[in-house]
């Protein structure tokens, strides 16, 4: 957390940004993802069988959203295996600094 926003980073390797789904639902920011392999199965042309495995992997998580973020300002971005989820604050909730002239 800093004065301005709150800062996600969930370490997510092997997966694209295609694969997650981000949504705000009821003051929580939901974050999940999941992606899928097929098998397959072929014959070479030496008879030997080539077999490709179904691998699925999927995960979610739930944040609960403190009152003081702007839900339509939330950026994410994922890159090198880190999905990072910027929350910025709304105005009247950053820290108000002011200076008193003493007479």
């Amino acid at each position: 957390e800093t004065d301005d926003l709150f800062k996600v980073e969930l370490a997510a390797p092997g997966f694209e940004k295609q694969h997650f789904g981000l949504n705000v639902e009821n003051g929580h920011l939901i974050v999940s993802a999941k992606r899928e392999e097929k098998a397959e199965e072929s014959q070479t042309d030496k008879g030997r069988f080539l077999r490709r495995e179904f691998r699925y992997e999927s995960f979610k998580r739930s944040f609960k959203l403190p009152n003081t973020v702007n839900q339509d300002a939330i950026v994410a971005v994922y890159e090198n295996g880190i999905l990072n989820v910027t929350l910025p604050k709304k105005e009247e909730a950053k820290p108000v600094t002011k200076s008193i002239q003493i007479g």
